[in-house]
């Protein structure tokens, strides 16, 4: 069986909620928003590094296609943070997720909404799409340049919006 593509989730990166957060005192919260296709979103994010707990709190509403019901959602996701060689620190979201029972607990730097909760890659089965090409075939780095300019034109239609 085929693996879903982590390229068609909606996906949170820890590099991305961390880049000002040391001017804002350890502590921020913003909005999250998707929008594509005619489909949007957005949620609220409360990121905490000060002090003893470090975490992520998502909060978002979801309307379920099927009956209408609309679910609210309200948790927090932990930090881990690492010593970094030359100096610094890093800090990794920890997958909260229960995968066959077990607790995931992987540190990751992306988190993706394959579900009803972020989680990481591997809990939710995603494979990334360079991940499915088809390496030994002749035609191989034609088809990566044709899927670089196609890349290029949805970008460019979508600058144009």
């Amino acid at each position: 069986m085929s693996k879903n593509e982590a390229d068609d989730c909606k996906k949170i990166e820890i590099w991305w909620l961390l880049r000002d957060i040391k001017e804002r005192g350890g502590y921020k919260s913003t909005t999250v928003s998707w929008g594509e296709n005619g489909s949007a979103g957005s949620i609220g994010v409360k990121v905490s590094i000060w002090g003893e707990e470090k975490y992520v709190q998502f909060s978002y509403v979801q309307t379920d296609n099927q009956t209408g019901e609309k679910k609210d959602f309200d948790y927090k996701v932990p930090l881990v943070e690492t010593v970094c060689h030359f100096g610094g620190t890093r800090y990794w979201f920890q997958c909260s997720l229960f995968k066959n029972g077990k607790h995931c607990g992987r540190r990751v730097g992306v988190l993706y909404k394959g579900g009803d909760w972020f989680g990481c890659r591997h809990c939710y089965e995603l494979a990334y799409s360079s991940q499915k090409l088809n390496r030994r075939d002749g035609m191989y780095s034609l088809f990566r340049v044709l899927d670089t300019y196609k890349k290029i034109d949805k970008l460019s239609e979508k600058a144009k919006r």
